[in-house]
C-alpha cells in the first residue's frame, strides 16, 4: 500500500478546512460516543468523529468503523 497525500490548500474551494472539537471535548466525550453509536438505521462517519483529526486517514478509518457497526447490526437480525 502506498500512502496518498493531498495539499488541500491547493484544492480550489477547500482551503484546508476541517472540523475540530470545542475546548474540553475529546473523542471520549459522551456526545461523540453517542454519535458513533448511530441513530436507528443511520450511522455517521468522518474525520470529525476520529481521534486522528484532520486527516483523510481519519475519515477513512471512521468509515470503516461505521461499516463494521452496520455489518454487526445486520448480522444480529
Amino acid at each position: 500500500d502506498k500512502p496518498i497525500a493531498v495539499n488541500w490548500m491547493h484544492i480550489p474551494y477547500s482551503q484546508g478546512a476541517w472540523a475540530d472539537e470545542s475546548p474540553g471535548v475529546t473523542h471520549d466525550h459522551a456526545q461523540v460516543k453517542a454519535i458513533l453509536d448511530g441513530d436507528g438505521p443511520f450511522f455517521f462517519a468522518g474525520q470529525h468523529l476520529s481521534p486522528r483529526g484532520a486527516w483523510m486517514e481519519a475519515a477513512i478509518r471512521s468509515s470503516h468503523v461505521a461499516l463494521e457497526r452496520v455489518y454487526d447490526r445486520v448480522k444480529a437480525t
